[in-house]
């Protein structure tokens, strides 16, 4: 693609100022890929920073008592070891 640089480089581009202001960098290149559920990877350190974050953000495919995204994605791709209540899954990284 024209002018695409990968998030290697643009980190490396813009270190100073993520030093300075940054508290998470999110790559987000494959974040939308259908419409049935959200798909979480991240370094442990954020899992539930984005489980708490999806509870914030109204799902358009809400039905019944699930609202928001983290509602659906608890519903449709839950946390293994289940837990009761579920809680979304969110997977590691690479």
């Amino acid at each position: 693609e024209y002018s695409l640089i990968g998030s290697v480089e643009w980190v490396e581009q813009h270190e100073k100022l993520l030093t300075e202001r940054a508290v998470i960098y999110m790559n987000a290149d494959t974040a939308v890929a259908g419409n049935y559920r959200m798909e979480l990877h991240s370094s442990p350190l954020v899992k539930d920073t984005l489980r708490e974050f999806s509870k914030t953000v109204e799902s358009p495919n809400a039905h019944g008592d699930k609202k928001t995204i983290y509602d659906l994605t608890a519903e449709r791709r839950p946390a293994s070891p289940k837990t009761d209540p579920p809680k979304p899954e969110v997977g590691n990284l690479g």
